[in-house]
């Protein structure tokens, strides 16, 4: 409380902004000069903020009340109405706001007729979430209209209503599941192929502990939502063969009854778990199989290369998924940039040179067939890769290897990989 009362003296005559800018600059000073005393001048201010808040969102809901000329404006009053639902918990003021969205809903579906109003219907289900979650996050009871505001909203016909339902869900399911769930069903009680994207994060909280109910849905996107949304699909079905819920090769099964969306879908969730010790070999198995899938695009590619770029996986990638990434070059359609690969053979070929070698052979054939689909990115690591290989075959001094790490330089040579030559003049020198 004292660096309120210099404040409040300092303050005197100045403007709003300057006291404010005068305030942080006191601010800042206390922290460092006094840390616990600077804390507690913070956590005061975050109450007071809090607190005036408070009080301006229940002026503004009398008001909301009591002057109906502010319902003229739609735009408004769902504005004014989503600030309030973001600040006021309290069990009158929950009661308050749910009469006050009913009655907003009510008159924007009797006039529905334009895009702004479903705009600000949306905004109305937002604020209907936003109240119920923060009821909910503080332990307070939610209204007894409120639940049933919240089914109106996700059966609503339009689908920006409906969005704002999804995206808010997940930690509603979390803290109360029956309506979590029921509201899931409303919005998804029709047919329908624009909304399984924004479910996403519905499934991926819920798939561990109630696969059972999500299942349903993700059979439903598999048959009718996979043009749509068929990545969410692919993520959501990954992640749950990795948990045990359906087998891998019901997972391919599906895949291969399916576009390239959730293709990709799947090497993400590969990709990400790969480092995982009790997911490796079922991820570094996964990433085979996409690889070998026939008609692989190339955004499929990219995310599978960027495994090879994560420091935690390059001791984890064995030569069968390397190999299996030089092979799937020749189905890629668009001029595709090599990266990070280079990254992971430099660093194999300090683990393990012959093996490095091995690689490098099958890589250096590719882009010299290919070249004209392909571009090298960084190439330090190729160099430092070929130096390794190089002082293998030196120090074994046998005369197969140093065969094929010549021929393996000569290939960097034709390639012009850049480096090649002043690695040669290196050595000469040497």
């Amino acid at each position: 409380m004292r660096i309120y009362e210099k404040l409040a003296k300092l303050r005197t005559g100045l403007q709003p902004a300057s006291a404010y800018e005068l305030y942080n600059s006191f601010l800042e000073e206390a922290i460092a000069k006094n840390p616990r005393l600077g804390n507690e001048a913070l956590i005061a201010l975050h109450k007071m903020a809090e607190c005036l808040m408070q009080k301006r969102s229940k002026s503004l809901l009398n008001l909301l009340e009591r002057y109906s000329i502010i319902w003229e404006s739609s735009l408004t009053v769902s504005q004014a109405l989503e600030g309030c639902c973001e600040v006021l918990n309290d069990p009158e003021s929950a009661e308050r706001l749910t009469l006050l969205l009913f009655w907003f809903r009510a008159k924007e579906t009797n006039s529905r007729n334009i895009t702004s109003d479903e705009k600000n219907l949306a905004s109305a289900a937002k604020s209907a979430m936003l109240l119920c979650n923060r009821l909910l996050e503080k332990e307070q009871p939610l209204p007894e209209l409120l639940p049933f505001l919240l089914r109106h909203f996700a059966q609503d016909s339009a689908i920006d209503v409906r969005i704002s339902i999804l995206q808010q869900l997940p930690f509603l399911m979390y803290k109360q599941p029956d309506l979590g769930w029921q509201l899931l069903a409303d919005v998804f009680e029709k047919p329908q192929t624009k909304l399984w994207k924004y479910a996403e994060k519905c499934f991926y909280y819920q798939y561990q502990d109630n696969f059972d109910k999500v299942e349903p849905y993700l059979n439903r996107l598999l048959n009718k939502g996979m043009e749509e949304a068929g990545d969410t699909w692919g993520r959501i079905a990954t992640l749950a063969s990795l948990t045990g819920h359906i087998s891998q090769e019901q997972l391919f099964n599906d895949l291969t009854k399916n576009n390239n969306n959730g293709w990709l879908g799947a090497a993400q969730v590969f990709g990400a778990n790969l480092n995982l010790r009790e997911h490796t070999t079922e991820c570094h198995s996964g990433l085979v199989r996409v690889l070998r899938h026939k008609n692989i695009s190339d955004e499929i590619a990219g995310e599978i290369e960027k495994c090879f770029s994560e420091k935690d996986n390059r001791g984890l990638i064995q030569l069968e998924l390397a190999l299996a990434f030089l092979d799937a070059l020749s189905a890629f359609t668009g001029r595709y940039h090599v990266y990070h690969f280079f990254y992971w053979l430099g660093y194999e070929a300090y683990r393990n040179p012959l093996s490095a070698l091995d690689v490098a052979e099958v890589l250096t054939e590719k882009l010299t067939k290919e070249m004209k689909h392909h571009s090298m990115g960084n190439p330090k690591p190729l160099i430092a890769a070929l130096n390794e290989i190089l002082r293998e075959a030196d120090e074994t001094d046998n005369s197969e290897l140093i065969q094929r790490a010549i021929r393996l330089q000569d290939s960097f040579l034709e390639l012009n990989v850049h480096g090649i030559e002043e690695l040669l003049a290196s050595a000469g020198q040497n």
